[in-house]
């Protein structure tokens, strides 16, 4: 829970799968990537997912960035219906 905090502070892009999904979501607003393995789309939209973490966690609002490994979470990607 301490190292989330701290990926919070510096405005980086917090990893999301069927582990942690509810538990980080409640109650909180996320801007959530799903991406897949590989894809040269997913790595170019990754990193722009990055910078608006980055830029998010050096403003007032508290919205939190995740990222959603498609290829290894496929079932919480279906259950969100994203493929």
């Amino acid at each position: 829970m301490l190292a989330l905090a701290a990926a919070f502070a510096l405005g980086r892009v917090t990893p999301l799968g069927s582990t942690n999904w509810h538990e980080q979501l409640e109650g909180r607003t996320w801007m959530v990537m799903f991406g897949v393995t590989g894809c040269k789309h997913c790595k170019q939209m990754g990193l722009m997912w990055d910078e608006m973490a980055r830029q998010l966690a050096a403003s007032e609002d508290d919205v939190h960035v995740g990222r959603v490994n498609s290829t290894t979470h496929n079932g919480l990607t279906k259950t969100m219906r994203v493929c």
